[in-house]
């Protein structure tokens, strides 16, 4: 996200000691080293309204997303939550109070992510789940709505589960195994299920099982996507990614997409990475930030002065990321 007008990085919360961010299409989301669940409006930075106020207190999280005005948690103890983030909004204007609803209560989650209005998330046996459409307002034509319902609908993979991610309205999910395997299902337009010719059309939007993807030899430790492309950091560091390539979105100067897990930038060490819209960012071994793709509103981070970043490029700041204290 960009809040600084000269395409640069920019503080846009106040606080410090945070453990985990999420930003979403009405909130920022983040977590504190105590699990304290906090939230800042995006409306409210446009007004210089930086400081992010508790919610859900006194619950204690290990992360949280929100996405076109649901929100979802998983909490210390394993619970997974959903709530109405719009109305939470204006119930800290003197609307009526919102608290958040458990999904699948007694059971225990490690990990979950929101695609549109639906959540994924995995417990701690390994296994996927699948809500139905959390909002009303925002079906896709055919689906089911989660309405008063607690459960959760199963989606099969022939492993134990670790990770899972989903996205605003990227179509593909894509989860990681205790073995350091890629799994998926949804959408492979452009190769972001990373199947290859198995993948080209994708799978339905209520698949009841996940596909293996093939990486050979290499073991992932962890997963990001956005819309039309999927990356993963390997466990000795590198950087992978599938899917679009068109206008450079997986760092690569070729200008075209791949459908298989592809090195990205050899040699170079990770720590982490997100998908954006059009491209990526990733935290280098030195915690220096990198970007690529698409530089809409300067999202890369360069000042505003390039229209795309063809392969990875260091953003302009001196700040060193990734540490925890």
């Amino acid at each position: 996200m960009q809040f600084s007008p000269g395409g640069a990085p920019a503080l846009v919360v106040e606080g410090w000691g945070y453990r985990f961010v999420s930003a979403g299409n009405r909130s920022i989301l983040l977590i504190d080293a105590e699990g304290g669940l906090r939230r800042v409006s995006l409306r409210g930075l446009g007004d210089g309204q930086r400081k992010p106020l508790r919610i859900f207190a006194p619950r204690r999280f290990l992360l949280a997303h929100e996405n076109w005005g649901t929100g979802i948690a998983v909490d210390r103890d394993g619970g997974l939550w959903y709530w109405d983030d719009e109305a939470l909004e204006r119930s800290r204007s003197g609307g009526a109070e919102v608290e958040p609803v458990q999904l699948e209560v007694g059971s225990r989650f490690v990990d979950a992510c929101i695609q549109a209005t639906r959540l994924h998330a995995v417990d701690d046996a390994g296994r996927l789940w699948r809500s139905r459409e959390l909002r009303a307002t925002s079906q896709r034509q055919g689906a089911l709505p989660q309405g008063a319902s607690t459960r959760l609908d199963p989606v099969a993979a022939d492993a134990q589960l670790l990770q899972v991610r989903c996205r605003e309205n990227a179509s593909q999910v894509i989860a990681l195994d205790a073995q350091g395997r890629l799994w998926g299902y949804g959408s492979g337009t452009f190769g972001e299920l990373g199947l290859g010719d198995d993948g080209e059309g994708g799978t339905p939007y209520d698949a009841p099982a996940l596909l293996p993807i093939d990486s050979g030899d290499t073991r992932f430790a962890t997963i990001a996507v956005s819309k039309d492309i999927t990356f993963a950091i390997a466990t000795d560091g590198s950087l992978w990614g599938f899917g679009r390539n068109l206008d450079h979105e997986l760092g690569l100067r070729e200008g075209s997409s791949f459908d298989r897990p592809t090195p990205l930038t050899p040699g170079r060490s990770w720590l982490a990475v997100a998908g954006t819209f059009g491209g990526g960012v990733a935290i280098a071994a030195d915690g220096s930030a990198h970007a690529w793709g698409g530089n809409t509103y300067g999202v890369l981070g360069d000042g505003g002065v390039a229209r795309a970043h063809e392969v990875p490029l260091p953003v302009l700041t001196d700040v060193r990321f990734g540490g925890r204290d």
